[in-house]
């Protein structure tokens, strides 16, 4: 009995060590191996975070190279010109994943037969002044989707996959950074844009609400803004027309539309001029010499007017934040209140309830609601109705929106709010459906039956 219970215990100390290894191996040893044995088969020798310049040669007239600044790419031959970082970063992956699937041969006699004597592409990457290697790939293999390719360390012909040739055969273009603006959406502070129809001033507040400055401060209607607005800093070339500045033979030196883009911290700018000939539309920026043909619509988006831009809303407020809305005729004022998801009288002498889809229809009406035109007239006396919208905001209810409505017999009422600037007018319908009472938010009463006629 006691030799049986030697025997067990000696078998599951063996099993503990063997598991306690296998634990090891598969945690330690193993990934390291596995990592040892993919990189041996990698034909790049740096990984891609290394690799500081590349050069592309896809023959004696394409040479492209490129060189790593901070976290940005710029080609530096054959034009100075930042890169596609998209682009350049697709590269150097392809480039620094790609294995070699097979030793064709160790020390061919010639070059030839895999077309590597005279490479349909050759790349020289760049790790610092001292430590380089090159690639080069050359004939597509009769069988699979491969190439043959070589390295510079040695003289070994290998087969690898195909993408390495067609992921490098990129035109110049491609290459090229075809963004015309760098500055990110969220970091401007001012837009200036001179037009046929004059020049407009538009500033974001501290609020991060865009108004124009030139009109008194007015704010902009947000769609349409950010429209135009995404439009710019998403602008790309659809082609180089000049790698010069050309700019009397793309009409660049009376620009038919200039943007000035500013910054607020450190007031960076960044100008463009745009200028139509021949049926198509060119862009430049003054910092630059290149000249971009661009997409026709970007004029139909900067040849605004200041008034286009304006927003003609009688009010702005999130509908959904509401939670007090005071309407008053004369001296006569209710209070809609609304606690959770619960619309009801602050004071209800009807008896009768509340319909909360009228409130709804209510804000929908009052935010949708805009000015037919702005006005010269004076503020005139004795409101038809006064509308007061408050939000709930940090726990406090704060007035959002406040609007005067005049009754007016030119077919149009006036108006005033703390959100438009002025007088401002508006179809009578829009008077009638925000002229509410008490009554207007009602329950409809229930039909009565019709009595049976004998």
């Amino acid at each position: 009995m006691k030799a049986k219970f030697s025997s067990t215990s000696l078998l599951l100390v063996s099993l503990s060590v063997l598991l306690a290894w296998y634990g090891v191996y598969e945690k330690q040893f193993k990934p390291k191996k596995t990592a040892e044995e993919t990189n041996s088969k990698r034909l790049s020798a740096f990984s891609k975070d290394e690799i500081q310049e590349l050069e592309i040669a896809q023959g004696a007239d394409s040479i492209y190279k490129l060189k790593r600044s901070n976290k940005d790419w710029l080609i530096t031959s054959p034009v100075e010109d930042s890169a596609d970082a998209g682009a350049v970063n697709s590269l150097l992956t392809t480039l620094t994943s790609t294995e070699q699937e097979r030793t064709v041969e160790e020390n061919p006699k010639s070059l030839e037969p895999f077309g590597l004597e005279k490479p349909s592409l050759i790349l020289r990457s760049v790790k610092d002044a001292q430590t380089s290697q090159t690639i080069f790939v050359g004939n597509q293999t009769q069988v699979g989707s491969g190439v043959y390719v070589k390295t510079s360390s040695g003289n070994a012909v290998f087969k690898a996959n195909r993408a390495l040739l067609s992921s490098f055969q990129k035109s110049l273009f491609e290459l090229r950074n075809k963004n015309l603006v760098e500055l990110n959406k969220t970091e401007l502070a001012e837009v200036e844009i001179t037009n046929p129809t004059g020049q407009i001033l538009l500033n974001r507040g501290s609020d991060d609400k865009w108004v124009l400055s030139r009109e008194g401060g007015s704010p902009v209607d947000r769609m349409i803004w950010e429209k135009v607005l995404t439009t710019l800093v998403d602008l790309k070339a659809i082609a180089i027309a000049s790698e010069k500045p050309e700019i009397q033979s793309y009409k660049i030196d009376k620009p038919l539309v200039r943007v000035v883009l500013s910054t607020g911290a450190d007031k960076s700018q960044e100008t463009l001029l745009f200028s139509r000939t021949n049926g198509k539309v060119y862009g430049k920026r003054e910092d630059k010499p290149f000249i971009y043909e661009l997409n026709k619509e970007i004029l139909e988006n900067l040849n605004k007017s200041a008034s286009t831009f304006r927003d003609l809303h009688l009010a702005s407020f999130n509908r959904f934040s509401v939670t007090k809305i005071l309407i008053g005729h004369g001296t006569k004022t209710f209070e809609l209140r609304k606690e959770g998801a619960v619309w009801s009288f602050a004071e209800n002498k009807t008896g009768r309830k509340l319909d909360p889809g009228k409130v709804e229809k209510f804000l929908t009406d009052l935010q949708d609601s805009k000015v037919t035109a702005l006005s010269d007239v004076k503020k005139p006396k004795d409101p038809v109705v006064v509308i007061e919208v408050f939000e709930k905001q940090n726990e406090k209810e704060i007035s959002v929106a406040k609007l005067e409505l005049f009754a007016n017999g030119a077919g149009l009422a006036l108006g005033t709010s703390n959100y438009l600037k002025g007088v401002w007018a508006l179809p009578h319908k829009d008077l009638k459906q925000l002229n509410l009472t008490q009554e207007d938010f009602l329950e409809s009463a229930p039909q009565k039956p019709e009595e049976k006629k004998s």
